[in-house]
C-alpha cells in the first residue's frame, strides 16, 4: 500500500513539475506579436478626355474583411493550451500541493497587513484557500475527460507567478 501511495506520490510531482516547466518555456519565450496590416486603399485615376463625360467617383464603404486587414490585432488562444491532459496535470498538482496555500497564504498577508495579522489571519485564510484548491483538484481528476478544460481556480497552479486571488 506505501508503495502504490509513494508512486502516486511521485506520478503527481512529476506531473507537477512538467507543466511548471511548460509554463515557464511559455513566459520566458518572447510573444510573437501579429502583424497589423494598414487597410488598402486603391487610387483610381481616370483619364479625363475631353470627348468623354466626367464620371462621378464613388466613395468606397470600409471592406467587410477581418478585423486583422483593417489594422486591428486580434489575439487567438492557442487551441492546444487547454486539454483533457493539461486538465488531469492542473487538478493532480492542485490536489497534492494544495498545502501549500497556508504558507503561501500567511506571507500574501503578512505583507499587505503585517506581523501579526499574518501571524493570525495568514492560516486561517491559508486554510480556507487549501480546502478550497484540493477540492477543485479532486473535481479536474475526476472530470479531466468532460469539457470545458479551462482552469477553475485562479493562479492556475499554485506555484505560477500569476498572483490574482
Amino acid at each position: 500500500m506505501k508503495k502504490r501511495i509513494c508512486f502516486f506520490i511521485i506520478l503527481a510531482q512529476s506531473f507537477s513539475l512538467l507543466v511548471y516547466a511548460e509554463v515557464q518555456t511559455e513566459a520566458a519565450a518572447p510573444a510573437a506579436q501579429p502583424e497589423q496590416v494598414a487597410p488598402s486603399e486603391e487610387v483610381k485615376q481616370q483619364a479625363v478626355t475631353e470627348e468623354e463625360p466626367k464620371e462621378e467617383t464613388k466613395k468606397e464603404e470600409p471592406s467587410q474583411a477581418p478585423q486583422e486587414a483593417q489594422g486591428t490585432v486580434v489575439l487567438r488562444e492557442r487551441v492546444s493550451d487547454q486539454n483533457p491532459l493539461r486538465k488531469v496535470a492542473r487538478g493532480a498538482v492542485n490536489t497534492t500541493l494544495g498545502w501549500v496555500e497556508i504558507p503561501r497564504q500567511m506571507i500574501k498577508v503578512n505583507k499587505a497587513k503585517g506581523d501579526i495579522a499574518g501571524v493570525f489571519w495568514g492560516p486561517l485564510k491559508g486554510f480556507a484557500f487549501f480546502v478550497g484548491r484540493t477540492a477543485v483538484g479532486l473535481y479536474e481528476v475526476t472530470t479531466f475527460l468532460i469539457p470545458p478544460y479551462k482552469p477553475v481556480v485562479n493562479p492556475e497552479f499554485i506555484l505560477s507567478d500569476d498572483d490574482d486571488d
